[in-house]
């Protein structure tokens, strides 16, 4: 952007940043442990230019700062703007060596670092108390634009890094094709001395942004980097493919952002495609550039959802991008060259003026400067260009250039080292640095720590090879092909084996050999020394942790990175809060009367009170069309049947307390009833008419199967499968579970092969005895602290505009209506929720949530929602009543906006879940609402959103569609079922009759309904704006 015709004091960079601070003083500036508001961020920075000024920094005079991403940093660097010093940024992580020859290579005349890292240079310390102290300010020494304002180093071909003096214009804001940082939050994450990193972050505060500090250790765990991002509804995305790769293993929270920017590395195809179909609503684009031509370059787009090819290189705003031969000539078409960018606003060369050539060449094309980036490229008028590599040694691990020859030369600084060269080694795992040492006599280790004094962890080779001499050709370079014979992957393993001195550690062994495809890993190899990186750390760490039932978060894995001093930290860690796994009861006790879970002995305890009714009922019917092999029926049947105990448990009770028994397997017959010889006219009232009579009969649980399975033949090539299942042994996943092993049962049969199905490791009765034994009050302690605090507010009652008055004793007779939203409601619906970066549920819960508020006006609203609560992988494909219920109180108050509101909504879901562990009667007990036959307690109102698909269910030469069974009971004033599918909505409502009409519902619906369009179309509306509703009370 030109600068002519301005003042070039406005111009600068504390100049543009202090008008935004004046515009926008209480708006957040950075996000770190605390915050900061702008004015918050302009006094600070005042404060320590003073404190830099009185202790001798001055104009263009050199300073360090080492530091990491903070917002101290971030102060430190405004400060030295204030100053007018040259600001050159080193990563804190790097070795005390390499930063003192840094420092020494520029001259700097101070070192700033954080007293908290406790570096040994002793200069300027920042520290809080320096930030409190009230000061006089001293004046502003500014810097013009295209004035030095900063050196960062990159890496050298000698093997010593280069400094690129980089001028103000690079920290100011400019016009790109995608801006990853024109967001409203801006990431500030990585090394400081990486090109982009602290000048998009200033560029992102000048323009009124807040910036988001995400430590070292957050970028380690894809988990908690991402739910990082998105609860600060961050929607972007900047990372290397190495690193998008790790967050590829958490596509749930990855689904939620908008954009990915990717660069600093090759893109592999293949990671290219993967995200494409499983996000095909988000755009990816990759960028290209150096830190030589201030990230100047060019971007591309990879996918987005209106372009599905890769597109073609366009160059950045400002600047242009050959291919071009050794004599600096375009090349042809599809002819390999050396990539050269050329623009107004690159670099100002290298510190060392002595080696900008041949880097900074003549521009045969323009007038403007012109770098060769060393890169190599096919020419190509389909996409631009292809690269293919590069012209040194220099190479790309997770997104960082390498300098093969950096590493040569300060290994050969080593007094007892002859020979060094490093190479890129292709592994199992991954590209990886090795290095051929002589004479062979050296030691590796000691070798590794000298080196880790003078090289950043990034840069340090995996693999070590020690020779005589290092083999070499006539004409006496190293002959490359002969190093490539040495099995490497074998030079990096500890020279003293240790072998694992447990069954635990010999398991981790294993789980490693087969991560880093090494055999015969010792207790005291470091992972990340054979070639282990933060992907493969990720998926060592999930099976550890199944095996040893504790939550180790990666950093304290890269911290102990051998198996011995892992197991030290495993056990020392406080498992007091860790579950151990559910474990299988010998069959002499299941012989025994067994305990009820939680969820089962409150439903017997309900049942006792209201006696005989089907509340409880699960109720399927399938219509089965075409060739029914009803011996294949009944073996598949009956293989769920003795497969899964518990559809063969009853219920009773001693003085009271509830026990289950589980009959020994006997086979079961399927009963059919014949109505083929009905006239048509009968046969549908009598069809309809059983199914309704068979699927509200009611279970006796002391005595009755609380599984039951009916056929009715409609004809030779119709018929109708009916299951009924007491919800005390069952739940919807459950079903889902049924569907999937009777289609695999019947598949078996009808092909004569045997079953496939794995055997089952534990059953029902296991669960329940494992909930009984750990989940005591000891543990649920915190979480019903939790859920205390949560309900202090909340009406025992809620006052729902009734038809009818409450009886003495609630009855629980029901019915249910349905209504479908159409597919243009719905695809706005849809692309609503994405862009808002929440949930299908979330949107809907607190859409309910305004209806019932307007309904009772009623601040807070508790609403019921089941959760699955199979959390442990061992329980997933078992049937069983698991499923629990949390009630999510939400505080409506305050005249919130709907946005405003769905954000509330969906902090206080996700916080609910994070306390998902405790049973709903042990909730009720805890809480003590007063005890009232005429309502449920704590919550009156259900809601299910069901938008997860069922897995296909078929049966060879059959098809199959699942009736609808019309529910005559219900346990809830009201119950809302929302369905959804790829292009629509079902609405299901299930209510009590005692207490509404059939007219009232129905208007209930259609003031969701109305709601619905209105949040979506109008989500800044204040709550008290929204329309009237339809219901009049």
């Amino acid at each position: 952007m030109s600068t002519q015709g301005n003042s070039q004091k406005s111009r600068s960079a504390w100049t543009l940043f202090k008008k935004t601070a004046a515009m926008h003083p209480d708006r957040i500036a950075v996000i770190d442990k605390t915050k900061l508001s702008f004015s918050q961020l302009m006094d600070e920075s005042i404060i320590l230019s003073t404190y830099f000024a009185n202790q001798g920094v001055r104009k263009n005079e050199r300073v360090a700062l080492i530091s990491e991403p903070s917002s101290r940093c971030l102060i430190s660097l405004l400060a030295l703007f204030r100053c007018g010093a040259v600001i050159v940024p080193i990563d804190n992580r790097y070795p005390g060596e390499k930063i003192k020859s840094m420092t020494e290579l520029v001259e700097c005349s101070h070192v700033i670092f954080d007293k908290e890292n406790n570096f040994s240079l002793d200069d300027l310390i920042i520290n809080h108390e320096i930030l409190k102290v009230p000061v006089e300010p001293t004046d502003e020494e500014l810097l013009e634009p295209d004035e030095l304002c900063s050196i960062l180093f990159t890496s050298g071909t000698t093997g010593i890094p280069k400094g690129v003096a980089v001028p103000l214009h690079h920290y100011l804001p400019r016009e790109m094709i995608y801006n990853p940082y024109q967001t409203p939050i801006t990431v500030f994450k990585g090394s400081i001395s990486w090109a982009s990193v602290l000048p998009f972050r200033l560029r992102a505060l000048i323009q009124g942004n807040s910036v988001l500090v995400i430590p070292y250790e957050k970028l380690l765990d894809p988990h908690i980097y991402l739910t990082t991002l998105l609860d600060h509804r961050v929607e972007d995305i900047v990372t290397v493919p190495s690193h998008l790769e790790l967050l590829f293993t958490e596509p749930s929270l990855l689904t939620q952002f908008k954009h990915i920017h990717l660069s600093s590395e090759a893109v592999d195809e293949n990671l290219v495609d993967r995200m494409q179909s499983c996000f095909p609503e988000m755009t990816m684009t990759e960028h290209y550039g150096c830190t030589e031509t201030l990230s100047y370059g060019a971007t591309r787009t990879l996918f987005s959802p209106e372009q599905t090819t890769r597109g073609a290189w366009q160059n950045d705003i400002g600047s242009e991008l050959y291919i071009i031969d050794e004599h600096g000539q375009q090349t042809p078409e599809g002819e390999e060259g050396e990539i050269a960018i050329a623009g107004p606003k690159l670099s100002l060369g290298y510190i060392d003026s002595t080696v900008d050539t041949p880097f900074f060449s003549e521009n045969h094309f323009s007038e403007m400067p012109l770098y060769r980036t060393g890169d190599r490229a096919i020419r190509s008028s389909e996409k631009g260009f292809l690269l293919v590599g590069r012209k040194d040694k220099q190479i790309q691990i997770h997104g960082i250039r390498i300098q093969l020859t950096g590493i040569e030369h300060y290994a050969l600084t080593h007094p007892d080292v002859e020979e060094a060269v490093a190479v890129p080694v292709e592994t199992k795992t991954g590209l990886h640095i090795a290095l051929y040492l002589s004479p062979d006599k050296l030691d590796p280790t000691v070798i590794k720590s000298y080196l880790s004094e003078r090289l950043p962890n990034y840069s340090l080779p995996t693999y070590y090879a020690l020779l005589p001499t290092l083999p070499r050709l006539l004409n006496g370079k190293v002959d490359y092909q002969l190093l490539k014979e040495c099995d490497i992957e074998k030079k990096t393993l500890t020279a003293n084996y240790v072998a694992p001195r447990c069954d635990l550690e010999q398991k981790i062994v294993e789980y490693w050999e087969e991560v880093l495809s090494i055999d015969k890993i010792g207790i005291e190899d470091d992972f990340f020394d054979i070639g282990g990186h933060s992907l493969l750390a990720t998926k060592a760490l999930t099976r550890i942790q199944k095996l040893t039932g504790v939550q180790i978060p990666i950093l304290a894995f890269f911290q102990n990175p051998t198996i011995d001093r892992l197991m030290t930290y495993i056990q020392d860690c406080d498992k007091s809060n860790e579950l151990p796994p559910i474990e299988p009861q010998s069959d002499e006790l299941r012989q025994n009367e067994l305990p009820l879970s939680f969820n089962q002995a409150r439903l017997w305890f309900l049942e006792q009170l209201n006696p005989m009714q089907p509340t409880y009922n699960i109720r399927i019917a399938l219509k089965l069309s075409g060739q029914l092999n009803k011996k294949a029926l009944t073996s598949s049947i009956n293989q769920i049947y003795k497969r899964h105990e518990i559809l063969r448990s009853s219920v009773g009770d001693h003085d009271g307390m509830p026990y289950q028994r589980i009959r020994p397997f006997e086979s079961i017959l399927i009963p059919i009833k014949d109505l083929s010889s009905e006239l048509p006219e009968n046969q549908e009232e009598k069809i309809k008419n059983f199914i309704d009579q068979y699927a509200n009969q009611p279970f006796d649980l002391n005595n009755d199967p609380l599984f039951r399975v009916h056929l009715l033949k409609l004809s030779e090539e119709e018929h109708i499968l009916q299951i009924n299942i007491h919800h005390s042994i069952s739940d919807g996943w459950s079903v889902g579970i049924f569907y999937q092993e009777l289609s695999s049962g019947y598949d078996a049969y009808v092909k004569n092969i045997p079953s496939t199905l794995p055997a089952l490791p534990i059953q029902y009765t296991d669960f329940a005895h494992w909930q009984r034994q750990y989940l005591t009050p000891d543990y649920l302690s915190r979480q019903l602290e939790y859920w205390k605090t949560q309900f202090r507010d909340v009406p025992e009652l809620l006052p729902l505009p009734l038809d009818y008055p409450r009886t003495p004793q609630q009855g629980s007779e029901g019915k249910s209506l349905h209504r479908s939203i159409n597919r243009e409601t719905h695809d706005k619906f849809k692309q609503f929720y994405k862009i808002k970066k929440t949930t299908s549920f979330m949107t809907l819960f607190t859409i309910l949530n305004i209806l019932l508020h307007r309904y009772t006006n009623q601040s807070v609203i508790p609403i019921g929602l089941p959760i699955a609560n199979r959390r442990d992988l061992d329980v997933e494909n078992l049937i069983g009543f698991f499923v629990n219920t949390l009630v999510i109180p939400t505080d409506l108050g305050g005249n919130l906006s709907f946005t405003e509101l769905l954000n509330r909504v969906k902090e206080s879901t996700l916080q609910a879940h994070q306390n998902q562990d405790v049973p709903f009667d042990r909730l009720v007990s805890a809480l003590n609402p007063k005890r009232d036959s005429r309502y449920h307690p704590i919550f009156q109102v259900m809601l299910t959103v069901q938008n997860m698909p069922r897995t296909a269910f078929e049966l060879p030469n059959l098809s199959i569609v699942e009736l609808e069974v019309d529910d005559h009971s219900t346990l809830f004033d009201l119950r809302w079922y929302i369905y959804e599918s790829d292009d629509h909505f079902k609405i299901e409502v299930g209510y009590n009759e005692g207490l509404f009409k059939e007219a009232s519902i129905l208007t209930m619906i259609d003031d969701f309904e109305l709601i619905l369009q209105f949040s979506i179309n109008n989500p800044n509306s204040k709550l008290n704006d929204f329309p009237t509703l339809n219901l009049v009370y």
